[in-house]
């Protein structure tokens, strides 16, 4: 309350002073009127906004923040706004926003100022606009209420504060002066108008009070001024009467030039009634507009109390505080009434006093600002904002002989308070993704000496509060998933998701959390003061880092072929070496204590991000000696923002063929080490392509001693096969030694290898024109070699030369060129670079053909058949001296037409042999015995069917003939024909 009643006996006074009213008794009327007036209104660049001026310094905080303004407008409508939301430079509060559509001074207004009751303190009417009369039927105001229309848009009273209402300027051309004096804006020497105000004043009973007037400056500081100042004052009941406490007076008060200060006197009387129970006696000093319009003033305070105090001394007030406070809590305030220096007693009435700092929440006196008590009380200040405070004593009442002292932990010292920030520690331990934590312990403390909790009064201890939380993101600083506080998502901002949290008697509570991804982040915990309470303006902060790993890796792939559980050559073909292939790895969410298989199931940890993670292979098969693992083509990764998490290696290779794992060892992430991850096999990796190149052209086999009838069949020398040797490579051409065991697909010559039918020489035409025809009976093998080469041998091929007319030429070389023009595998990889030609060193071809001669001799004597062997020179058939290698046989040789005495009976063929020099006299008929004189047709045999297979020798294509005579001796070699036939 405003007012200061000592004995609840005592009834309000009404006084009427120069039309003053305190209070009003009448319902719905304030007792406030006098003390604060409605004092400017405006609409000035389009900064509409109502000014109070308080006339009562003694007005807190805490009873004008309960304040309303109504204002309606003939133009439209009415609205309520709250004093509370004011712009407060005392004594003037400012409401700004003011709508101007309520709010037009050319059509009619009024505006109401009420008190936290309703109750009317202030009106302002302009035109005679009466939408809220009735609300002040009864009510006498102290100073002017009503205004003419006008089309400025600026009204303020003059003299500030209690004057009467005009126009500042047509149209509001004169700026309008928020927060300022309503009088000239400066005084007669050009600088700002002084500001007066006036102290209470307590005295004992018959003493004289004396009220001290002092000049402020516009920043609030003690001033002087050049010329003096005159100002009326006048006294008021209260609880003390006029007459019977103290003596009424009036007049003017002069400070003069270049003083500071002025006072007055207002004698008590020592035969006074007292107050109930020897309490002290108040009355008013109010100070009535100043004189001399040339010495404009602005008024801050326009009342004081004297207070009247009977019997006992009020030596001091002691003011008893730690020196120190939390944002978080309320302080004990300890405020004694000492009746001498040491306060070995105590003032035995009651003392009034208001507490200083005044609330503004923050500060925030809990039972509010002004205090009666009787020894001591403790009083409770809240400050919810980090601030050094004085704390003090203001208008106390009665007033001590020696002010106020402060005591500082029993004593004497500052009456500084300072209020340290609070807040909360907690320590968020690192943990594994998708896995909760152990509990979080939370507890509520001064921010930079944490032993100190908040466990007084209106602190944490023993109470349930919500705490915002929120995440964010440290490193990497964005994400999708959200920290999770005992299963609820908390926000990734300020102000963060509200928690509910049970703090214990030492102001401490416990969480879990969960976080379902991986990185660096930061938890943030926020409690804030409620607006309008005692905690308003409280902000508690605190934060911890913690890092979320991966529960590890996982490194597979999911390209069509690539596994390979078996290990081995039977897997599918997956790629060629060099042939990129994709390899992935991500971090994973842990699932639980006993998974080991982290790519079945395991979430994705989308932030994990990590640099330098070393990628190995391990070689799985073949395993036999010599191999080799190669070489990969990606052997690091980093994992990036961009991956999300998993990184994709879309450019893996492998330098070398068989099956391979491959493992990523990765780096600590946040200090913490993470295990390798393997991967399941991979494979099965092929050559990229064969080459080729010619170990031995080979050396073809004289089918005789040093040359080959043409017909005859004929091979390699076996020393000396044409042989190929079939490199499987990568890319640039380099063996990939791993091609061997059950990994070399290449072992089939017949259908993988490929050489076109060899039907003609190479270089050589016959008789008729056209090259000389051949046949081929093609015979290989492949040989791997273990190396990741393999040796193709052509072994046992067979070639003819055609026996044809086109074939009677004279002797040539054999030029036999065998061609490989493919060479594929089952997996479809091929040799590059081809064809490539065997030329197997020849062997020379003669045309030839076999002879039996005639022969002649007794019947008694067995009779030689000579054999010979000629070849085609180009001209005729020459002797074959070079031929030590055909074979004749009596075998083949059949008789016929026996002539003369010569039966089939009487001879017979015997003999075999071997050409020497291209003859032979080893085939002999037996002498038929004398009497058996005859002849008789001889033919050798030589074709394939019946006789010794050696058709390249029949002459003409038919068996060489000849005639055996018995019982005739050799004619004359000369004779040509001799007609006489004997037989």
């Amino acid at each position: 309350m405003m007012r200061r009643s000592r004995c609840m006996l005592l009834s309000l006074l009404v006084v009427l002073l120069v039309g003053f009213v305190v209070p009003s008794v009448w319902a719905g009327c304030s007792e406030y009127i006098g003390h604060a007036t409605l004092n400017e209104a405006s609409t000035k660049n389009n900064e509409d906004f109502v000014e109070v001026k308080l006339l009562d310094g003694n007005i807190s905080s805490v009873i004008y923040n309960t304040w309303t303004i109504g204002v309606c407008s003939a133009k439209g409508g009415c609205s309520t706004y709250n004093v509370s939301s004011a712009t407060v430079t005392l004594p003037y509060l400012v409401v700004s926003g003011i709508d101007q559509k309520e709010f037009d001074f050319n059509k009619g207004a009024d505006i109401l100022l009420k008190d936290g009751g309703g109750n009317v303190i202030d009106s302002l009417n302009i035109g005679n606009y009466s939408a809220q009369a009735s609300q002040t039927s009864g009510c006498s105001f102290a100073f002017a209420t009503t205004v003419g229309k006008s089309n400025t848009h600026t009204f303020a009273r003059s003299p500030d504060g209690t004057g009467d209402w005009a126009a500042t300027g047509p149209g509001g051309s004169v700026p309008n002066t928020e927060e300022a004096g309503n009088d000239d804006a400066t005084g007669p020497d050009g600088t700002p108008i002084a500001r007066i105000d006036i102290a209470n004043v307590t005295v004992n009973r018959g003493d004289t009070a004396t009220f001290t007037l002092s000049v402020y400056d516009e920043s609030g500081n003690p001033t002087t001024k050049p010329y003096s100042i005159q100002i009326e004052y006048e006294t008021i009941d209260d609880t003390a009467a006029a007459g019977t406490d103290y003596t009424a007076g009036s007049g003017t008060v002069t400070i003069p030039a270049h003083a500071g200060s002025a006072t007055f006197d207002v004698p008590t009387l020592g035969s006074g009634g007292g107050g109930c129970g020897g309490s002290a006696l108040d009355f008013w000093v109010r100070i009535i507009n100043p004189t001399g319009a040339a010495n404009p003033v602005v008024i801050l305070n326009h009342f004081a109390i004297g207070t009247i105090t009977d019997g006992d001394t009020l030596d001091h007030i002691r003011i008893e505080h730690s020196g120190l406070g939390l944002t978080c809590q309320r302080s004990d305030i300890v405020i004694r009434a000492c009746s001498d220096a040491d306060c070995n007693s105590e003032y035995p009435f009651p003392v009034e006093v208001t507490m200083v700092p005044a609330s503004t929440n923050p500060p925030y006196w809990v039972d509010g600002d002004s205090y009666t008590f009787t020894g001591n009380t403790t009083v409770q200040l809240r400050q919810t904002t980090p601030a050094t405070l004085t704390l003090g004593i203001s208008s106390p009442s009665p007033t001590p002989s020696n002010g106020s002292v402060c005591y500082v932990g029993g004593s004497p010292g500052t009456c500084d308070i300072t209020f340290y920030e609070s807040g909360f520690v907690f320590d968020v331990p690192d943990l594994r993704s998708c896995e909760t934590s152990a509990a979080v312990s939370i507890q509520a403390v001064r921010a930079d000496a944490t032993a100190q909790t908040c466990v007084a009064d209106g602190g944490f201890a023993g109470t349930n509060k919500t705490i915002s939380f929120w995440s964010s993101y440290s490193n990497p600083t964005s994400g999708t998933e959200q920290v999770s506080i005992g299963g609820i998502d908390v926000a990734t901002s300020s102000p963060g998701t509200g928690i509910e949290l049970s703090f214990d008697a030492g102001a401490t509570a416990s969480f879990t959390l969960n976080y379902p991804d991986a990185g660096q982040l930061q938890l943030d915990a926020r409690y804030g003061g409620v607006t309008g309470s005692e905690e308003e303006g409280l902000v508690m902060l605190g934060n911890d880092s913690f890092a979320v790993w991966p529960i590890g890796l996982c490194v597979y792939f999911d390209d069509a072929n690539a596994d390979c559980a078996s290990g081995n050559g039977s897997c599918s073909e997956f790629k060629k070496v060099d042939e990129v292939f994709n390899l992935k790895v991500k971090g994973v969410c842990w699932e639980s204590s006993a998974d080991t298989d982290f790519c079945s199931g395991n979430p994705t940890t989308q932030n994990f991000q990590l640099n330098s993670i070393p990628i190995t292979h391990n070689l799985v098969a073949p395993s036999s000696a010599g191999v080799s693992s190669g070489m990969i083509g990606v052997s690091s990764i980093d994992i990036s923002a961009a991956d999300n998490g998993e990184h994709i290696i879309s450019n893996q290779t492998v330098s070398e063929v068989g099956v391979f794992t491959f493992t990523a060892t990765p780096p600590n992430y946040f200090g913490v080490p993470l295990p390798a991850a393997t991967s399941e096999n991979i494979g099965r990796f092929t050559p990229d392509h064969f080459i080729t190149s010619i170990i031995t052209n080979g050396v073809l086999q004289d089918g005789c001693t040093g040359f080959t009838y043409s017909g005859q069949t004929f091979s390699y020398v076996s020393s000396n096969f044409p042989e190929m040797l079939i490199t499987a490579t990568d890319s640039a051409g380099n063996t990939t030694v791993n091609y061997r065991d059950d990994f070399v697909k290449l072992t089939d010559p017949a259908t993988q290898i490929s050489m076109p039918a060899v039907t003609a020489d190479a270089s050589h035409t016959g008789a008729l024109g056209t090259p000389l025809a051949l046949t081929w009976a093609p015979s290989s093998h492949l040989v791997q070699n273990d190396d990741g080469t393999l040796t193709f041998t052509l072994g046992a091929d067979q070639f003819t030369y055609m026996r044809e007319a086109n074939a009677l030429v004279a002797p040539f070389t054999s030029d036999i060129q065998l061609s490989v023009t493919s060479i594929v595998d089952s997996d479809g990889i091929a040799a590059t670079g081809l064809p490539s030609e065997f030329s197997p060193i020849g062997t020379e071809i003669r045309y030839g053909q076999m002879q039996l001669q005639n022969a002649y001799g007794p019947e008694t004597l067995p009779l030689t058949i000579p054999v010979l062997t000629e070849y085609y020179d180009g001209n005729g058939f020459l002797l074959n001296s070079l031929d030590n290698c055909t074979s004749y046989d009596a075998l083949h040789l059949s008789l016929s037409s026996f002539q003369g005495n010569l039966t089939s009976s009487d001879t017979a063929a015997s003999g075999t042999g071997i050409l020497l020099s291209g003859i032979g006299n080893n085939l002999n008929l037996s002498a038929p015995g004398a009497g058996n004189e005859g002849s008789v047709d001889l033919t050798l045999d030589l074709s394939q069917a019946t006789g010794a297979d050696m058709e390249w020798l029949q002459p003409g294509g038919n068996n060489p003939a000849a005639k055996a005579t018995f019982g005739i001796f050799k004619g004359n070699q000369r004779l040509i024909y001799m007609r006489e036939s004997i037989w």
